[in-house]
């Protein structure tokens, strides 16, 4: 068996720092999944104020763990219960439809419909 590959990136790129974070399936358990986040910072910011990349990368850190990862897995709990017939990903979500769409394939489904407004 080769390396563990990540089937989510995200990157984050901003004023002088740009943040990484790699989501790889729980080799246990399907329904979990491992995040690595790596944070790169332009040299001459570290250089003038060192404790920016402290504070970003805890903020940023914080942010994800208490927001992003609390929501998902509130949201995991409810699809996995089964009351949900069915799940809306709207249009802000590009990468939702890339990840559920690359799995559909690999399972010889039917690409996600995307729907029009009414009217």
């Amino acid at each position: 068996m080769g390396p563990l590959l990540p089937r989510n990136v995200v990157i984050n790129v901003g004023a002088h720092r740009i943040a990484v974070v790699r989501v790889y399936p729980h080799p246990d358990d399907p329904g979990r999944s491992v995040s690595k986040i790596s944070y790169y910072f332009a040299p001459e910011v570290l250089a003038e104020n060192p404790e920016f990349a402290i504070a970003f990368s805890e903020g940023f850190t914080r942010v994800v763990a208490a927001e992003d990862y609390a929501t998902a897995e509130t949201t995991q709990r409810a699809l996995a219960s089964g009351l949900l017939p069915e799940v809306l990903f709207g249009r802000n979500e590009p990468p939702l439809h890339h990840y559920h769409n690359t799995f559909r394939k690999a399972l010889d489904m039917e690409p996600l419909p995307f729907l029009t407004p009414a009217g």
